[in-house]
């Protein structure tokens, strides 16, 4: 099972309708942007968590994320812990002091990404990529006055799709290397920057090949942007839905009432 696919297992969450996981993924990103706090930031990573265990998706996929990003997390932290002037310094190095602020601070933009890699990789698990695109489009029919709720919906569908395309192809390009005995593992940094050029390119390759086949799939299947097209997939909404958008509603209520009496 590939990192970041639909995972088809029984689980309260893969029941639930597309438009609920939507709307309950779209609460995690409202509360995870609500506030700075690490206390709060620690909160919405557990409430991650939680999803994550009411799924019954693979632990090893967490570490996977977070282990996948580890570059993008380690620099944000690193610039949240050395350009922060403010509070009481803790170390002073190289001309730069640690502040405990600054701590605090980068421990929270740690949990607040990480909270984010989590939500987006907990939607892509628990939804196959049609019902995906079905529920985003629906999420957004309200604004289709002004945005192409379809068109952007696909567009996210078919991102969220070839992510963990483009994670297996870069795996096997890596597993090429070494069987032709390049490893850039073990190599300084300049050739591991080389190394990570002789990936990226084959990749980048890949990538554009895969969509000039996928366009023209589309067109030889009658595809025109923004006509009114039928699905396959139907989507049927229950009463548990319904308490799931409720419970997940009241939660950022809650979240918004927090915020404005901590002012």
């Amino acid at each position: 099972m590939v990192f970041g696919r639909y995972y088809p297992v029984a689980s309260f969450w893969h029941r639930r309708d597309p438009r609920v996981k939507v709307f309950v993924l779209t609460v995690l990103v409202v509360m995870v942007l609500l506030e700075q706090n690490l206390w709060w930031q620690v909160m919405v990573f557990t409430v991650c968590l939680g999803l994550f265990l009411a799924s019954h998706l693979p632990g090893i996929w967490v570490l996977r994320a977070l282990y996948s990003f580890r570059w993008l997390l380690g620099l944000i932290f690193l610039l949240n812990l050395v350009l922060t002037r403010e509070g009481n310094p803790l170390l002073r190095m190289a001309g730069f002091s640690l502040t405990d602020y600054g701590l605090h601070l980068a421990c929270a933009y740690f949990f607040r990404l990480s909270s984010l890699l989590l939500g987006g990789v907990w939607l892509m698990g628990t939804t196959e990529p049609i019902l995906m695109v079905r529920g985003i489009a629906a999420f957004l029919r309200p604004l289709r006055r002004w945005l192409p709720g379809e068109e952007i919906a696909l567009v996210i569908g078919m991102a969220l799709h070839f992510f963990p395309l483009l994670l297996e192809e870069a795996g096997e390009i890596t597993l090429a290397q070494r069987a032709r005995g390049v490893d850039f593992r073990r190599q300084q940094w300049p050739r591991r920057i080389k190394g990570l050029l002789a990936m990226v390119i084959p990749l980048f390759l890949s990538a554009l090949r895969r969509s000039g086949e996928l366009a023209q799939a589309m067109e030889a299947r009658g595809f025109v942007p923004g006509a009114f097209r039928t699905s396959y997939a139907e989507l049927g909404w229950k009463s548990t839905d319904t308490l799931t958008a409720g419970i997940s509603f009241l939660s950022l209520l809650a979240g918004l009432t927090w915020r404005w009496l901590a002012r």
